[in-house]
């Protein structure tokens, strides 16, 4: 299996929202990226700049709780699970 540039990706997907930064997939899509690549506190940020962008798009919500989880933040987890399952 081909290993997958991190990098390369996350610098695409910013470019994506440098170009449109009301693109909610550029930053579900972004927040994916850094959450694959282990970077979960920025992934955290940037999933939560998608909800703002788009408060309907529920796999940030998901995406999101899935991070704070590994971050250890549980409760906030479940909040955001919560908000997710009304959306």
């Amino acid at each position: 299996m081909p290993k997958v540039d991190f990098a390369e990706k996350i610098e695409r997907y910013k470019k994506v929202i440098e170009l449109d930064p009301k693109d909610v997939l550029g930053y579900f899509s972004l927040g994916s990226a850094q959450s694959e690549a282990g970077q979960k506190r920025e992934a955290a940020d940037t999933l939560e700049k998608a909800i703002e962008v788009d408060p309907r798009h529920s796999s940030s919500y998901w995406s999101l709780g899935q991070v704070l989880e590994a971050l250890g933040d549980k409760t906030k987890a479940a909040r955001i699970y919560r908000q997710g399952i009304k959306v």
